[in-house]
């Protein structure tokens, strides 16, 4: 069929051309992209190593972190929450267990800080030890002074 602007062709023609090598050459192509192959893997692994020692490089700039003081940690509120109160879907953001629930555990003691963010009283405890601000807003709270 034709169009008025644009003549189509449906007729289509396929070439096809056969190439046939010596043996030879064939080992020599084979052998020349096994070397490119080796060339290509070196590269990247020194590519790899380079990234590893620029990353050690950059994590010395960063400061460790500071924990909570001890008098801090010891000052939070607990509480616990009834079992008739408890909301299924609120989690502990350290351990993901629901809040106001623990395996084996009935009263569990939970902690509220000063950003008004609850978290499993031994959970913000043990996280306090190692960090000074909240998991989730990063809150600051007081260090110890030396």
């Amino acid at each position: 069929s034709e169009c008025k602007e644009f003549p189509l062709n449906l007729n289509i023609i396929v070439d096809v051309v056969v190439d046939v090598e010596s043996e030879e050459e064939e080992e020599e192509e084979e052998e020349e992209e096994e070397v490119e192959t080796e060339v290509e893997t070196e590269v990247e692994v020194e590519e790899e190593v380079e990234t590893e020692e620029e990353t050690e490089e950059e994590m010395e700039h960063y400061a460790a972190t500071i924990p909570a003081s001890a008098e801090v940690i010891d000052s939070l509120k607990t509480f616990s929450i009834s079992p008739f109160l408890k909301k299924e879907t609120e989690k502990c953001n350290i351990c993901l267990e629901n809040v106001g629930f623990r395996e084996n555990e009935e009263n569990v003691k939970l902690s509220l800080l000063p950003c008004e963010h609850v978290f499993h009283h031994l959970c913000i405890v043990k996280w306090l030890q190692t960090s000074h601000t909240c998991l989730l807003c990063r809150y600051p709270m007081p260090v110890r002074n030396n």
